[in-house]
């Protein structure tokens, strides 16, 4: 699969099942530091090569913890508790990402950060738009992109595209990128690649082992 630059942002949408948080996982973990917003509760790191779990991880559910547990560990999951799921403590998420420098950050599910289509928090934006100055990227993951700030497509480099159930979503991907074959659904665990240097999207396939060695 292609390599992804530390400079460059990233955006998977897929329904659920579609294998997007694996092809997150795959990437995420090319990465030295990574700082992933779990606002669903069921993100986990895995190694790309053989899907183990990642070991260098810490899950923290409390805002005031993150910063300890980022001095022990790489790879840190803020699972935030149900008195922090609010958009002050994302965006100061996003705020202690930005100005650490020198990380990737992944957020899933993108929807759950936002119920409006228009606004993007302060430091969110901060790090779509300046991030690269600082060594930072991001991946966001969504099962709908109608419904997320255009912004936050707008500023990504890769696409990944896999199938989503309703047209007014596949539809808004093609909206963004001037692309009419992301209408259509790729089918099962195969998604649509696209960035703004290609002519045409092309068509990938996941091809990452599981444990027990499964695809």
């Amino acid at each position: 699969m292609k390599t992804i630059k530390q400079s460059e942002h990233t955006f998977i949408a897929g329904r659920t099942g579609s294998g997007k948080t694996i092809l997150a996982y795959y990437y995420l973990s090319a990465f030295d530091f990574v700082r992933v917003l779990d606002i669903k509760g069921m993100f986990k790191p895995w190694n790309k090569f053989n899907f183990t779990p990642q070991k260098d991880c810490a899950i923290v559910t409390e805002f005031s913890k993150l910063a300890d547990a980022a001095r022990r560990k790489k790879y840190i999951i803020y699972r935030p508790r149900f008195e922090e799921l609010q958009p002050e403590f994302y965006d100061a998420f996003f705020r202690w990402c930005y100005l650490q420098k020198h990380c990737t950050v992944c957020v899933d599910e993108v929807m759950g950060v936002y119920d409006s289509a228009h606004k993007v928090l302060p430091y969110h934006k901060a790090i779509l738009t300046r991030g690269r100055e600082l060594d930072v990227n991001i991946f966001n993951l969504t099962q709908r992109p109608s419904n997320i700030p255009q912004l936050i497509m707008s500023e990504s480099t890769h696409f990944y595209v896999f199938n989503l159930n309703l047209e007014v979503d596949r539809q808004k991907m093609v909206n963004i990128t001037g692309q009419n074959d992301l209408i259509n659904q790729p089918g099962k665990y195969t998604f649509w690649y696209y960035n703004f240097d290609m002519d045409n999207p092309k068509k990938g396939m996941l091809e990452i082992k599981k444990e027990g060695g499964k695809k």
